[in-house]
């Protein structure tokens, strides 16, 4: 799979909205020395993650979707453990991953120590990364010296620690999703680190011990909403779904969203295209009903829909004549 913030999760009627509480300031100026920040985010790399106050919002959708867990240093750090941990049933865990991009000579984490975890419905464990920082070749940990060569680092002052990736369990419940420190905690190149850990959303800081979370919630998951005529349900209504309206035209009787049927009166026909029309080129953006006014189609769409009904019509003439 190849993502908090808002998100829409796996249920074709549905999609779930995480609600990301992080770090009330960015700044290492607010943050007291010796102090590494821990924060999620659906950015990925390249895309400006930043810890945002109060919260952020992004949506995702039935085919799942994706967060990241990045750490904001203020020493080098050769050793990095946590956990992630889900309350509720909205969503369930499905993969991890450490990130280990080179940087320089070497590489950020020394790739025998890294753990992406094991994981369950409810939790993320030990997800781990482990460097030989002093020596070349072995690893670079993370830390402020390896930021011009990291390709995983923002101009924020983060480096892009590890992804989580989820899918949906339910598409009306809610919940939550919080990190803690993990089994083998966090080190510096003299071992065990003392320093104070901030792992969220206007947390204090937080001993560096196995367990340890802090006492705001990172992620809220609550409800959203999807497009009538997004039939792949990935969160817009574009090309694609008009496939799916295509392959599902003619069924008078039984249709489900992904067949095509928009209306949801158990057929597909041009009815549902009208609405397809109307949203056409929607991306997420909240409910239905909070979306700016949707672009015309162009021409060349239109002459594109047009080829397209005509050939689901021939199609649908040769089934009944093969059947005859």
């Amino acid at each position: 799979m190849n993502s908090p913030v808002r998100l829409i999760l796996t249920r074709p009627t549905a999609r779930l909205t995480l609600c990301v509480g992080l770090l009330a300031s960015l700044g290492k100026a607010d943050c007291c020395c010796g102090d590494t920040l821990f924060y999620l985010t659906a950015a990925g790399a390249g895309e400006g993650a930043t810890p945002v106050s109060p919260q952020e919002t992004l949506e995702f959708f039935p085919s799942g979707g994706s967060f990241h867990i990045w750490v904001q240093p203020d020493t080098l750090l050769n050793g990095i453990s946590l956990d992630v941990d889900a309350a509720g049933s909205a969503i369930r865990f499905t993969d991890a991953t450490v990130h280990n991009p080179a940087v320089g000579t070497g590489t950020r984490w020394l790739p025998s120590l890294i753990r992406n975890g094991t994981v369950t419905d409810e939790q993320v464990s030990r997800i781990e990364g482990g460097a030989l920082a002093p020596l070349t070749g072995f690893g670079a940990g993370v830390g402020p010296s390896t930021s011009s060569s990291d390709l995983l680092y923002e101009a924020t002052g983060g480096f892009l620690f590890a992804t989580i990736d989820f899918e949906a369990a339910s598409p009306t419940a809610t919940g939550s999703v919080s990190l803690s420190i993990g089994r083998n905690l966090i080190s510096d190149t003299s071992g065990v680190t003392t320093s104070s850990i901030l792992l969220g959303a206007g947390d204090g800081p937080v001993t560096n011990t196995d367990g340890a979370t802090g006492s705001v919630v990172d992620l809220l998951l609550q409800p959203g909403t999807v497009h009538p005529s997004d039939f792949d349900v990935d969160g817009d209504v574009d090309g694609r779904d008009l496939l799916a309206w295509q392959d599902g035209f003619g069924i008078t009787s039984g249709a489900l969203k992904s067949d095509g049927d928009a209306n949801a009166d158990g057929k597909v026909d041009a009815a549902d295209l009208v609405v397809w029309e109307s949203q056409y080129g929607t991306v997420p953006a909240g409910p239905l009903s909070t979306l700016a006014v949707v672009p015309e189609p162009s021409m060349l769409t239109l002459f594109g829909v047009g080829l397209l009904v005509s050939n689901a019509l021939c199609q649908r003439c040769l089934r009944r004549m093969a059947a005859a």
